[in-house]
C-alpha cells in the first residue's frame, strides 16, 4: 500500500505499507520507504504519514508494525517520538549509494 502526502499541489512525501507478510505472521506489516522531499521536511509531513500509514494497519487487523533504518538517518528520532521502540541494531546491514556498508536500527510498534 502507497501513502502520499500532497501539499498545496506538490508531492511532498510517500511511505509504504508492506502487507505481504508469511503465512503465519498475518498479524504484522512493515512500513518500509518513508521519503519525504527535503523542501518539505520539518513541517510535519513525516509524522502525517506514519501516523497514516499506523491507522491503516490497524483497519487492515495489523497489531504488530516493523520497519528498519539507516543508523545515522534522520527518520531514527522521529520513530522513536512517535513510541516506536528500537529492537537492534545489525553492523554493516545495507549498502548505501556509494557501496559502502552501513548499520542498521531495527523498530517495532504495536499498535490496536
Amino acid at each position: 500500500m502507497l501513502l502520499a502526502a500532497w501539499v498545496e499541489g506538490q508531492l511532498a512525501g510517500t511511505v509504504q505499507l508492506d502487507l505481504a507478510t508469511p503465512e503465519n505472521q498475518p498479524h504484522r506489516a512493515e512500513v518500509a520507504k518513508l521519503l519525504v522531499d527535503p523542501a518539505f521536511r520539518r513541517q510535519g509531513v513525516g509524522e502525517a504519514l506514519m501516523r497514516r500509514a499506523e491507522q491503516a494497519a490497524q483497519r487492515l487487523g495489523r497489531r504488530l508494525l516493523t520497519l528498519d533504518t539507516r543508523a545515522d538517518d534522520l527518520a531514527a528520532p522521529l520513530y522513536r517520538r512517535l513510541g516506536w521502540q528500537e529492537s537492534g541494531r545489525i553492523p554493516g546491514y545495507a549498502l548505501d549509494a556509494d557501496g559502502i556498508a552501513r548499520d542498521t536500527l531495527f523498530f517495532h510498534k504495536r499498535i490496536g
